[in-house]
Order: structure tokens, then C-alpha cells, then sequence
């Protein structure tokens, strides 16, 4: 896990994440760094039938890291921009059938994504 190859307290800035599925599991595997690491960027695949065929629950992913504290952006690539999910955006996204792109911060405000 990344929990177990990062020391405590080590400074991590960003991650990503495409593991076609096993998302959940990774980030299961890295808590103690998401909790740790207040300013870090994590860019995430998600897709929702890909998660479910690994055995997770693609809306009990993001009600993991919203508890986290993190903010959920919607990467809209075509658009160049980036697009905050409220409540009811992140439903329609975990019954959603195709792939996401997600950008999680906790803090917008802080980071120079968002200058």
C-alpha cells in the first residue's frame, strides 16, 4: 500500500490514480497519507461499472473521501475547465456508465490550480 511504502509524516503533494476499478481499494490503501498530506492533489479515474466489477460501491468511494474533506471537481477536458459536484452531481456520476476524470482537493482556495 501506499501507507505502507511512505514514511509517516512524509510530505506527498499529489498522486494519481488509474487502476481500472481497484481505485477504492488504493485509496483504502493510502488513507493515512490522504489524512495526513492537507494541501495534496489526487487526480483519480472513475468509473463506476469498472469499480463495481472489482467489488466497490463507485457512490461509497466518494462518500470515502468527501469524509475525508475533499472537494470533488469533474476534469472536463474538452471544455479545459473544471466543474465542482455537489450532492446530487456525484449521484448522477456514481450511476453514471462511462469513465471520469476527478481532480479532489480539500482546500480550492490554497491551491495554485485555482489561482
Amino acid at each position: 500500500t501506499v501507507d505502507a511504502l511512505s514514511p509517516a509524516g512524509g510530505q506527498v503533494a499529489a498522486a494519481k490514480l488509474d487502476a481500472q476499478g481497484s481505485e477504492f481499494a488504493a485509496l483504502r490503501g493510502m488513507e493515512r497519507v490522504l489524512v495526513e498530506n492537507e494541501g495534496i492533489h489526487l487526480f483519480t479515474e472513475f468509473w463506476p461499472e469498472a469499480l463495481r466489477k472489482c467489488g466497490s460501491e463507485p457512490s461509497e468511494m466518494l462518500r470515502f473521501l468527501t469524509g475525508l474533506g475533499f472537494r470533488v471537481y469533474e476534469i472536463q477536458e474538452s471544455r479545459r475547465r473544471l466543474e465542482s459536484l455537489g450532492s446530487d452531481d456525484m449521484a448522477d456520476l456514481a450511476s453514471s456508465v462511462r469513465e471520469h476524470n476527478l481532480l479532489l482537493v480539500r482546500n480550492p482556495e490554497a491551491s495554485p490550480l485555482f489561482a
